[in-house]
């Protein structure tokens, strides 16, 4: 069981502390919040974004009081990494890159206790290769969807 309120700030911090401590992914840059990033050149050992991007709340009161609710909260994780040789490379960078995100966030699907567990996962793949023919930039965005209730 978690708070009263969902606290989404509490679940982007623990996902981003997560990753800062694993070795697969402490060289990348982590960002919560704010802009997605448009500089490839940021990107070079990867570029981690985390964005809240919804919270829903249903009641469920049944045998469990006024202040029951369970919630769903969307988290959107935009991964991006570059390569200067061509896009297949980048791509390749981008799942490497992907894969260990995942792969952090898989380990505690509870992300530190905030959470009762993890619903689903999408990935969408963005090309955002630039207008510079020796520069190629490559991005997914990964949705979670967590899954928790208030006492």
């Amino acid at each position: 069981m978690v708070d009263t309120v969902l606290n989404t700030s509490a679940i982007l911090q623990s996902c981003r502390d997560s990753l800062k401590a694993d070795l697969r992914t402490k060289n990348m840059v982590l960002k919560v919040m704010g802009l997605i990033n448009t500089n490839p050149s940021v990107a070079k050992h990867g570029w981690v974004g985390l964005f809240a991007e919804q919270a829903t709340y249903e009641p469920h009161t049944i045998g469990s009081g006024s202040r029951n609710w369970q919630y769903n909260m969307t988290m959107r994780v935009v991964v991006q990494a570059v390569d200067l040789d061509s896009s297949e490379n980048a791509y390749v960078r981008l799942e490497t890159y992907a894969k260990a995100v995942l792969d952090v966030i898989l380990s505690d699907v509870t992300v530190a206790g905030v959470v009762d567990h993890l619903l689903s996962i999408s990935v969408e793949y963005l090309s955002s290769d630039t207008d510079k023919p020796s520069l190629h930039f490559e991005g997914a965005l990964l949705t979670l969807i967590f899954q928790g209730r208030s006492n």
